[in-house]
């Protein structure tokens, strides 16, 4: 396997049929696949807690965790399980499971050339980081790359996946005129029958997980057009957004970017807040008054303070760990913006003074962003499609 320190390429050929697609990941990983399955158990106790309900639901999980909704997504992972040597159920929950559990920073930010001048044009650029108190999973970070063999451009890369070995949904991607990344929204507190009912679906094969849906979007059969608008007042990338946030989901924070505009959903089971932007946005864990910026402090520690506190959770170190990494991007921003005189674009502005790369790679690799607990941090660009940079991180916490 490569080094510990590299985060390896894996080229996926959607031209084959979905049983080979994975053979050479689930081949390489097979160990590390088999090491994660206790991880399981871990994720259902700290769920379930009492001991008699986790048999149960253990019991219950390896009978009815058989499939998932979508055709080609169950052969990819049945091939997986049969070649890594993972019990089927497993490889279907680490599949349904994974996007619910996850810590991270994502947005955007005007991006230009390191070695431009200083009215040097700009675009955005998607950046993420991804943290959760797992190191396990961290040895099994990939990087996707998917073409189509059969093509008119057989090497041509159609888009690039950061994910995990034997997870075939889409967290974290981009592609020419697109970058998406899904983060965890912890504090909703709005259980209600319908989205447990939809969960249960999901977890039953029956309707499509929120990563399944993300793939989707990254791998269209038809692409997704975000670049002309329905009409003159609308932004398609903003319309695209109204459409997606109708589809039932668990409560999440999803962000969605071309290389002139972004939007952030923070997404409810049906529905959800959209904010748009064309140059900086940030989203972490927790939801935030979007009204005058994103990030700002005294939303932070002293608006959720003051709100419900059943919306907030126990564990105040994951509210304010959110509210710290969202704070130090902004902040950034913030006094670069005030640097070079930037103001707020209310339209398209390629002249809008950017960070260079350098700056964002940093910006990314510094505390609180890259923690103990992050497992990578990357740079994505929607106008090329490319990773532009991508670091795994070196997680400083006990194995569970």
């Amino acid at each position: 396997m490569p080094s510990t320190d590299a985060v390896p390429i894996y080229r996926i050929d959607l031209a084959l049929p979905p049983e080979q697609r994975y053979v050479q990941i689930a081949t390489d990983f097979a160990e590390q696949l088999r090491a994660i399955a206790p991880l399981y158990d871990l994720v259902l106790a700290q769920i379930l807690v009492y001991p008699p309900i986790i048999r149960l639901a253990k019991f219950l999980v390896r009978l009815c965790l058989r499939r998932v909704y979508n055709d080609d997504e169950n052969r990819e992972i049945r091939s997986i399980a049969e070649t890594a040597g993972v019990d089927l159920h497993l490889v279907v929950a680490l599949n349904t499971f994974l996007d619910c559990l996850l810590g991270c920073t994502s947005g955007t930010v005007p991006v230009c050339n390191d070695d431009g001048p200083e009215d040097a044009p700009s675009h955005l650029m998607h950046f993420r980081t991804l943290d959760w108190g797992m190191p396990q999973l961290a040895d099994v970070l990939v990087q996707l790359n998917f073409v189509d063999s059969k093509s008119q451009q057989p090497d041509g890369v159609l888009a690039r996946s950061i994910t995990y070995a034997g997870f075939v949904g889409t967290l974290t991607g981009v592609r020419p005129g697109l970058s998406l990344s899904l983060n965890h929204r912890p504090l909703l507190n709005a259980k209600t029958k319908s989205s447990i009912f939809h969960q249960v679906l999901v977890l039953l094969g029956l309707r499509p997980s929120i990563s399944s849906m993300l793939r989707q979007v990254l791998l269209p059969p038809k692409p997704v057009d975000v670049k002309s608008a329905k009409d003159a007042d609308t932004s398609s990338l903003v319309a695209f957004a109204n459409d997606f946030v109708k589809n039932p989901s668990p409560s999440c924070y999803l962000i969605f970017s071309t290389p002139r505009e972004a939007v952030v959903i923070q997404k409810d089971y049906i529905g959800g807040n959209i904010k748009h932007t064309y140059d900086f946005i940030a989203q972490a864990n927790h939801d935030t008054n979007h009204t005058l910026c994103c990030g700002a402090s005294e939303f932070h520690h002293k608006a959720l303070e003051l709100e419900d506190a059943s919306s907030i959770p126990e564990d105040s170190l994951w509210l304010s760990g959110s509210a710290e990494r969202q704070n130090f991007v902004h902040d950034n921003w913030k006094a670069h913006s005030k640097r070079f005189g930037a103001t707020k674009s209310l339209r398209p502005n390629p002249r809008t003074r950017g960070v260079t790369k350098s700056v964002l790679k940093r910006w990314m690799m510094s505390e609180p962003v890259f923690n103990d607990f992050t497992h990578f941090a990357t740079a994505m660009d929607p106008l090329s499609g490319d990773v532009v940079f991508l670091k795994k991180g070196q997680l400083n916490i006990p194995s569970l």
